[in-house]
């Protein structure tokens, strides 16, 4: 009896444990479907997007945040490192980098900075040290992941003056073939 109960304890132990793993790996399941049909859509990894349009709260589909505008870039490290580089919004601007799993790894904003201009180098973790300029060096745990910049625009009137600041910003490395 006691052997059927362990049997039966480890077996529903075995099923819980089986569940839970397969919750937590369907979001990233989802980001990765994602990840390729945006990384087709493109062309490549390592290119940068940028959303200039401010949506209308009317419109049927609204942006998450109508005040934001956006620059991504989906990168993979595999052929090198990526520079992120550009210059800040004069109101609110924020880098935020994410890992394969969706992990936020690195945060930034434009009251860190000394001036309204920024310039990192993302490299793979296990990559060699890197000599050079004043260049910040960020790790990234993963090869592949998203880099997310946020603009805030707080009225129409400031939409060309930061569009001209988000046209300043991006990604550059190897373009990685989807």
């Amino acid at each position: 009896m006691i052997r059927l109960l362990i049997l039966l304890a480890v077996a529903a132990g075995s099923a819980w444990f089986g569940y839970v793993h397969a919750l937590e790996q369907a979001p990233i399941q989802e980001m990765e479907k994602l990840e390729r049909a945006n990384v087709t859509a493109v062309g490549g990894y390592n290119i940068t997007m940028r959303g200039f349009e401010r949506r209308n709260m009317k419109s049927k589909v609204p942006s998450s945040n109508p005040d934001v505008l956006f620059v991504s870039c989906i990168y993979n490290l595999a052929k090198g490192p990526l520079r992120i580089y550009g210059q800040t919004s004069p109101h609110y601007w924020s880098l935020s980098l994410y890992a394969h799993n969706t992990d936020n790894y690195f945060v930034a904003n434009d009251r860190e900075l000394a001036g309204d201009r920024f310039d990192y180098l993302l490299v793979a973790e296990d990559a060699p040290p890197v000599q050079g300029d004043d260049t910040a060096i960020i790790r990234s745990p993963t090869s592949t992941g998203v880099v997310l910049m946020r603009y805030f625009v707080p009225t129409d009137a400031d939409v060309p003056e930061i569009s001209e600041r988000i046209r300043q910003s991006g990604c550059e490395g190897e373009i990685v073939p989807p």
